[in-house]
């Protein structure tokens, strides 16, 4: 049974490999198309509208919807097909998991369900943080705009300090606020890993107290659940 539950292991990971590989080319694929698309909207939309609008509104926010805006609706993309290939791929997991051992699945569920709970809210705030990035974005934007556009002018009121002060404290304003993002965000892996890592080895040994001391749990059979656990692991 031992080489059957490897040989399973082995065309299980060339299956899963050869579907990331397409998986993650088709994602990138249509990622750049719908940026594309969006792009030549947001464009054809720009030269729809009147001149009293563009004299109203800000020019850095502006470019910033072309540029910042669009990327990030990108990134919201590849995290929602990451999220389908990731649900396929658990599924998978989780039906194995349960052939092998339902009570360990039962406990393993639990356990990384209450890890997913804890670290939302950690998620959540990284969320709220990242809002304040376009608008930093979008005030440097506008600046940087208006310095190049009204250079003539600067040079013969002599006002390069006034502008100088006035870049750097919306670049500044970038950087704390990317800071403070970078600060939350990237506590969220190391934590999840030290607090997964901990629960796989718990469930290791109580399945050698409770399972394969009793005989009710073959060592093949908990080595192969460990791997299904460990390979769902992010």
């Amino acid at each position: 049974r031992l080489y059957r539950l490897s040989a399973l292991i082995l065309v299980a990971i060339c299956v899963r490999a050869a579907f990331t590989y397409f998986g993650q080319y088709y994602s990138l694929l249509a990622q750049s198309n719908l940026c594309d698309r969006l792009r030549k909207s947001l464009f054809e939309q720009f030269q729809s509208l009147s001149l009293s609008y563009y004299s109203t509104s800000n020019s850095g926010e502006l470019i910033n919807s072309l540029t910042t805006e669009i990327n990030q609706i990108k990134q919201a993309f590849q995290v929602f097909s990451s999220l389908i290939t990731r649900g396929s791929t658990l599924l998978a997991y989780v039906v194995s998991m349960f052939w092998l051992s339902w009570q360990l699945s039962l406990a393993a569920i639990t356990l990384y369900t209450l890890l997913s709970v804890g670290l939302s809210v950690l998620i959540r705030r990284v969320r709220e943080a990242s809002f304040d990035v376009p608008q930093a974005n979008g005030k440097l934007s506008s600046i940087s705009i208006q310095f190049i556009n009204g250079i003539r002018t600067i040079k013969g009121s002599a006002t390069e300090n006034f502008e100088r002060r006035r870049f750097s404290e919306a670049s500044n304003d970038v950087i704390k606020t990317e800071d403070r993002v970078a600060s939350i965000s990237a506590l969220v892996y190391p934590l999840a890993d030290a607090i997964a890592s901990t629960i796989l080895i718990f469930m290791v040994v109580i399945a050698f107290n409770l399972f394969i001391s009793q005989g009710n749990l073959q060592t093949s059979s908990l080595l192969t659940f460990m791997f299904v656990l460990f390979r769902m692991m992010p």
